[in-house]
């Protein structure tokens, strides 16, 4: 009988030692947040700026588009007209006419090479006026999805790569990305993900395999 209960007791005492050892290592394992990619309807697009002008009665933005973009710009292609003296009014508006020869013009402090495009407004108002400041948005392509992270949850290795950290079982796996047009909050991560994938954001510095638990609330 006093052999059962020391072996009882040695038991009980290494089933503490095994449950302490363990809610210590819990203790050292570092707390991530976690994120999804966040799937955003993009439309390539061309930004042009220039000024308001009126040709028989009706008003176009004539805007002054890059000789480096000039190539995705075509007649009929929708656009969006923007300015200060239009407050918060976004214009619908159309491409009408490309010039056919490219001009040498100040644009901010440089001088660049354009070529002088004309944007028709669809439905200008009485906020529109001849000499106004103006700016042209062209989308040049259909919309399409892209799926987004946040610029803080990806890293560039040594050797330019850049990489995002995922959550697997509680383990921490190390995946090399490739990312597209950038956005003002993330940017599109075009390969290296897969389907239902989280990435960790962390203020700690972690490494490929790491043991990780996400954060109380997640």
């Amino acid at each position: 009988m006093k052999r059962i209960t020391i072996l009882f007791s040695l038991s009980a005492l290494l089933c503490a030692v095994v449950l302490y050892g363990i809610s210590v290592w819990k203790k050292n394992i570092p707390e991530v947040d976690v994120v999804s990619v966040k799937t955003v309807e993009y439309t390539e697009s061309v930004i042009a700026g220039g000024e308001i002008i009126s040709d028989g009665g009706i008003f176009y933005a004539e805007v002054l588009v890059p000789e480096n973009r000039i190539a995705s710009v075509k007649a009929g292609q929708k656009a969006v007209v923007s300015g200060n003296a239009f407050a918060d009014n976004e214009y619908s508006a159309t491409v009408e006419e490309i010039s056919s020869t490219a001009v040498k013009r100040v644009v901010g402090t440089a001088q660049s090479t354009v070529i002088v495009v004309k944007v028709r407004l669809d439905e200008p108002d009485e906020l529109v006026r001849t000499g106004c400041t103006a700016k042209a948005r062209i989308f040049t392509a259909e919309s399409r999805d892209v799926e987004v992270l946040p610029y803080e949850a990806i890293d560039v290795d040594n050797d330019g790569n850049e990489f995002v950290y995922v959550f697997n079982s509680g383990i921490c796996v190390k995946k090399e990305i490739d990312t597209g047009v950038e956005f003002s909050g993330g940017v599109e991560v075009t390969d290296g993900l897969g389907y239902g994938d989280y990435v960790i954001l962390s203020d700690s510095e972690l490494s490929d395999g790491e043991y990780v638990s996400i954060s109380e609330g997640e």
